[in-house]
């Protein structure tokens, strides 16, 4: 699919679904299944972004999946039963271009629509630098300190088992 940067309603390219689209549809189908699912919700252009050290195109790519990621969160918020039910996990595979923000200093910060000022330290590589994970919904307090990549398996795996204890096996 076009990138949501390179998006262009005169060629035909604005008419593709968005991310956020998609995942509504995803979970309008599989929500009908009554022992539940796993849903991956990915937006890859965002490394394709930093790749290419591109911030412009990096920003439109993570708005893109914030807004997805907001879908799921409506979706969570339109039935009680589904806050005590869904973890919502959301981490990049990976960090990739090493962007560090440089600006603006002190009190000028950026107003909407204002890229802030930065620097790509990674080449477009991928990077040793660690990432962080947001989460929401049962056993999502398993994931609130550093944790092993490995580990989001064994919460993921013990959630849709409703495992008792810590999956992590810590104190």
């Amino acid at each position: 699919m076009t990138p949501t940067f390179n998006r262009n309603p005169e060629d035909g390219s604005g008419s593709e679904p968005t991310l956020a689209e998609m995942a509504r549809v995803a979970l309008a189908s599989l929500e009908k299944n009554p022992e539940g699912f796993f849903l991956v919700v990915e937006g890859s252009q965002i490394d394709w972004a930093n790749h290419a050290n591109h911030l412009e195109y990096q920003v439109k790519e993570i708005q893109a999946f914030d807004q997805a990621v907001a879908t799921v969160q409506e979706w969570i918020a339109a039935d009680p039963d589904r806050e005590s039910e869904t973890l919502v996990i959301v981490v990049p595979d990976h960090d990739c271009g090493g962007f560090a923000i440089t600006g603006p200093q002190g009190h000028n910060v950026s107003g909407p629509g204002e890229l802030v000022k930065g620097k790509w330290l990674g080449g477009g590589q991928h990077t040793a630098e660690d990432t962080l994970i947001w989460s929401s919904g049962p056993y999502s307090r398993f994931l609130s300190r550093a944790v092993d990549n490995t580990d989001l398996f064994k919460v993921m795996k013990s959630a849709m088992e409703g495992l008792p204890g810590d999956p992590l096996g810590r104190p």
